[in-house]
């Protein structure tokens, strides 16, 4: 608001050549004088010097901010899971590189063309503020019974929503045919494949859901003996240790298939498993809570399930929001307690495999398998078909 005010004051014409900045800056310092010498033209080299350098700065902000928010989105299944994880020095690696991929196709699709791509920043940065206003909206009105001053926030975000609203409008049909086409083409490819990783993530989930139920009933065929004594976990005998998720399909598929395949060979079954949180998550305590019965109820039913066959089992969990360094910090923790341990984990298999599917599933056995190979220990992934 304040450059624009200045710009009116100074009535700042467009030069050929040179910013609306550099024009107005120069206006302002044409009559700065010391000792009888113009210092306009470093003064005005100083002030774009510092404007460079701001706009470094805020681009570098959008490649520290733009992973975390894939990471958060990987999270919630809107992006491939593989984002939330990061790398040794603590950055989301993988959006890293999605974001620096979409830096330089944007140039090459607008040919470097500032007018587009200030046109393709504008649409961006108001269609995010409108979503960010909308959120916040929508939290001060779900929680209005909780906080005593929601009426005041939510007149504040929801003045605030109107105005970007209101601007992203305007920039939109007064710029559509100046370079606004093309960010609806690109804005719009996005959300579509965000939709359409969701959807994919959806079904999955409900095959595997009706995997479980369809396990469930075999379950309950098998009668346990009640006169078998359960067997005390033996750190010095052989370990089986399973890499567990949500849900029971794939821990159990992978457990009846461990003991198909090396029958008798383990005398222990441990279970492992990693409680994924987001921020939202960290900040409530409910959430928190719910998240850790969820995990702890999970293990205990596979623990329940080896007991009731008189089988030796022990479980292990932790929460946080990157699943690979939890699952590393658990490995450690079991190895320790378990030294002989061979771990196991579940590939999914789908009946057309393509690269969508394998960039979108089992990147974490992947990297996991690769760890414990490094460190001299045995990973064996099962395949499961969904």
């Amino acid at each position: 608001t304040g450059i624009i005010i200045l710009y009116l004051l100074w009535d700042v014409k467009d030069i050929p050549g040179q910013t609306l900045n550099a024009s107005l800056f120069r206006s302002l310092t044409e009559d700065w004088f010391i000792l009888g010498v113009s210092i306009s033209v470093p003064v005005v080299f100083v002030v774009l010097l510092f404007e460079a350098g701001l706009l470094f700065v805020a681009s570098n902000t959008g490649f520290l901010a733009g992973p975390a928010v894939l990471a958060n989105m990987a999270t919630d299944r809107w992006m491939p899971h593989q984002f939330s994880s990061l790398s040794n020095r603590l950055v989301a690696k993988n959006g890293i590189i999605v974001m620096g991929v979409a830096a330089v196709l944007g140039l090459l699709i607008t040919k470097g063309d500032v007018s587009v791509l200030v046109v393709l920043y504008s649409i961006n940065v108001f269609l995010t503020f409108s979503l960010s206003l909308l959120g916040l909206s929508r939290h001060w009105w779900i929680g209005r019974k909780r906080h005593k001053k929601w009426l005041r926030r939510l007149a504040m975000s929801g003045i605030a929503l109107f105005v970007c609203v209101s601007i992203l409008i305007t920039t939109l049909l007064e710029k559509f045919f100046s370079g606004g086409w093309i960010t609806v083409i690109i804005t719009g490819l996005v959300i579509w494949l965000g939709w359409v990783i969701k959807r994919h993530y959806r079904m999955l989930h409900a095959k595997i859901e009706f995997a479980e139920m369809d396990l469930a009933e075999a379950i309950a065929l098998q009668k346990t003996r009640e006169d078998k004594v359960v067997a005390a976990t033996d750190p010095s005998r052989q370990t089986a240790v399973f890499f567990v998720n949500e849900g029971m399909a794939s821990g159990m598929h992978t457990l009846l298939a461990t003991q198909r395949l090396f029958p008798d060979d383990f005398h222990n079954f441990v279970f492992a498993s990693v409680g994924e949180i987001d921020a939202e998550q960290f900040a409530e305590e409910a959430l928190m809570k719910h998240r850790r019965r969820d995990v702890k109820q999970l293990l205990k039913r596979y623990v329940a399930y080896c007991h009731g066959r008189g089988m030796a089992a022990a479980s292990y969990h932790a929460y946080g929001t990157d699943v690979v360094a939890k699952l590393t910090d658990l490995t450690d923790k079991i190895l320790e307690d378990f030294p002989n341990a061979v771990f196991f984990s579940t590939k999914l298999i789908f009946d057309n495999e393509n690269m969508f599917t394998h960039w979108l599933h089992n990147q974490t056995a992947y990297i996991m398998q690769r760890r414990l190979h490094s460190m001299g220990r045995t990973m064996i992934i099962l395949p499961m078909k969904v």
